[in-house]
């Protein structure tokens, strides 16, 4: 019975999360440190990003990587990750 209504109450907060953030127009829910995640991995600026960043962007996503990993390795995890990302990018309505 307490797993029904915790099931219950979970549902009922994420619905609660999905209709503000439907109302406040936010298209991705992949950020770290500031950035659309999504957005950045689909226009390629990724490369710009220091080795640290990225480092603490596998870690932040619990993505498997190793500390002495090249750049170009680390720039393929979360490209990968997004590649699972179902939400396109559109304009948010103001």
């Amino acid at each position: 019975m307490e797993d029904g209504l915790n099931y219950l109450h979970e549902k009922e907060r994420q619905n609660t999360i999905d209709e503000a953030v439907s109302q406040v127009g936010l298209n991705h829910l992949i950020t770290f440190d500031g950035y659309d995640v999504c957005e950045q991995v689909r226009l390629s600026p990724l490369s710009k990003f220091h080795v640290t960043l990225l480092n603490a962007m596998c870690s932040h996503f619990e993505l498997p990587y190793k500390t002495r990993q090249v750049k170009a390795s680390l720039l393929n995890k979360p490209r990968n990750m997004v590649e699972e990302c179902s939400i396109t990018t559109t304009p948010p309505n103001i």
